[in-house]
């Protein structure tokens, strides 16, 4: 069985050097039909229908190429979701609570970049969002690395020590498809569903050839799964199945860049690839995924060698007696060094509120209605024995915001935004404008740093930030002055 696996890990990552992708792919799923052939001893009673199964997965997965090629879309995502729908081999795998995965980027200017900078690119940013293996241009998507050194190895090895990079926790527990390249112990815990998904790993995993073109056809069978993916969590959505909370969020798979030049552990080469799931332009992060992570603001290793320089002692041997060979080979680089630094760094969130679905029915009967709600700070929900009202008047809205949360919503600029997203009903453009100076003005926390101050100082403070607005969003200054008064309402209410 050792060298079953050994010849199986020859094909994965698929590499090539010329030729046509398709020929490549097709060649290389025959040498793994061969490969089962020539290992038929060591398939079990089973042998015949794996073989069979692989090679229907194979057709299927030729004739998507094909048809991509000759630009019938619609039909090869239609083979790749055959093959999804009736395959219980590609299993989902669960992405744990405090789980640790990282991000890294290389920035071009020297502006200090925050921790929202490491998220996913901003939806007002779509625009820039290029083509990659797990994501069609335009749609933005959330890719983490198990590893610092995964990381580097996917931006193209550029010079470490001025790569910026965040620590990622997950907060929740959630589902990603599992596309990793198997290890041995996997292979022989459970050969024959291994054997049954290694098609999709294989046409998964291929390495690009021509990094600078802008179509990539090794990108083609992974964007379908992950438009599967997509379409999947929103029709069983739309059919009452699923709620938000029980959406598939992505694809854990192995990297293409693992090098055996370096004598590391494969476990650390794996990949989150997580599309956003809200798509509503009038927020610049998808709240959900927020809302399944906590994370570092970014560093790098010439940075945090300048604050405190690290030591090649680093490591307690006693941490490193359970390790295997390939493990304690990683501890002792500037890659583990770095990871084991910034693992005590302050961790960040962005705002979010999400209920797990988008409409609710109450009926007249009063029975009660069970609802999962996540809100990134403590959420209270006071009974209202008000009718129920529309709000056209922005003054009215963000004093009754104040009535119902209190003065502090005004320091939590994305909660505050998202709450005029769903109760303001009047002009959209007035509406994103508010929500904009909130989000990228901080309007709201000024106005309540400013309420802090004495009332002598009050009126040029409020004039001051009116005129900033105004200025840096070529609006009149008696727009300005409109905004800040409708905020300073709002905050006066509790206040008087």
């Amino acid at each position: 069985m050792k060298q079953f696996y050994s010849k199986l890990m020859e094909l994965v990552p698929l590499k090539y050097e010329s030729g046509n992708l398709s020929d490549v792919l097709s060649k290389t799923l025959e040498r793994y039909i061969s490969l089962l052939e020539s290992n038929k001893k060591n398939l079990g009673p089973d042998k015949d229908e794996i073989i069979n199964y692989v090679q229907e997965c194979n057709n299927k997965i030729n004739k998507c190429i094909e048809s991509y090629f000759e630009g019938m879309y619609s039909e090869a995502y239609n083979l790749i979701k055959d093959i999804l729908d009736k395959d219980p081999f590609l299993n989902y795998s669960k992405i744990n609570k405090e789980q640790v995965f990282y991000r890294a980027r290389i920035f071009d200017t020297n502006k200090k970049p925050s921790y929202k900078d490491m998220f996913h690119i901003p939806l007002n940013k779509k625009g820039i969002v290029k083509t990659q293996r797990y994501s069609a241009p335009g749609y933005p998507c959330l890719y983490l690395g198990s590893s610092i050194n995964d990381c580097w190895e996917e931006l193209g090895r550029p010079k470490f020590d001025d790569m910026m990079v965040s620590r990622f926790v997950t907060k929740e527990d959630f589902s990603v498809l599992d596309l990793r390249i198997p290890t041995e112990i996997d292979f022989n815990k459970n050969l024959s569903s291994i054997l049954k998904k290694i098609p999709m790993i294989i046409s998964s995993s291929i390495c690009v050839l021509n990094r600078e073109d802008p179509f990539k056809p090794e990108y083609i069978v992974p964007q379908l799964i992950t438009e599967y993916i997509i379409t999947n969590n929103r029709n069983n959505y739309r059919k009452e199945e699923y709620t938000f909370f029980d959406f598939k969020l992505g694809i854990l798979y192995t990297s293409t860049h693992i090098d055996n030049s370096f004598p590391h552990a494969k476990n650390i080469f794996n990949n989150l690839a997580l599309p956003i799931v809200f798509v509503n332009d009038e927020n610049n992060y998808c709240q959900f995924l927020a809302s399944c992570f906590q994370w570092t603001n970014p560093t790098s290793y010439s940075y945090e060698n300048t604050k405190r320089e690290f030591k090649d002692s680093y490591i307690h041997i006693p941490y490193l007696l359970n390790k295997g060979k390939l493990e304690k080979s990683y501890n002792f680089s500037k890659m583990f060094k770095l990871e084991k630094r910034i693992s005590s760094l302050k961790m960040n969130y962005l705002d979010f509120l999400i209920i797990e679905k988008s409409e609710i029915t109450l009926d007249s009967q009063g029975d009660p209605i069970k609802l999962k709600i996540r809100s990134s700070d403590k959420l209270i929900i006071k009974q209202n024995f008000e009718k129920s009202k529309t709000y056209n008047s922005m003054d009215e809205l963000l004093q009754n915001i104040v009535r119902q949360y209190g003065k502090d919503i005004y320091k939590k600029g994305q909660l505050l935004s998202n709450i005029i997203a769903n109760l303001y009903i009047e002009e959209k453009k007035l509406k994103k404008i508010y929500r904009q100076v909130i989000t990228e003005e901080s309007i709201s926390l000024h106005v309540y740093e400013i309420s802090k101050k004495p009332k002598s100082e009050q009126t040029t403070e409020y004039d001051l930030l009116a005129q900033k607005i105004a200025e840096n969003n070529f609006w009149s200054k008696d727009f300005g002055k409109q905004l800040v008064e409708s905020f300073k309402k709002g905050i006066e209410i509790q206040q008087s």
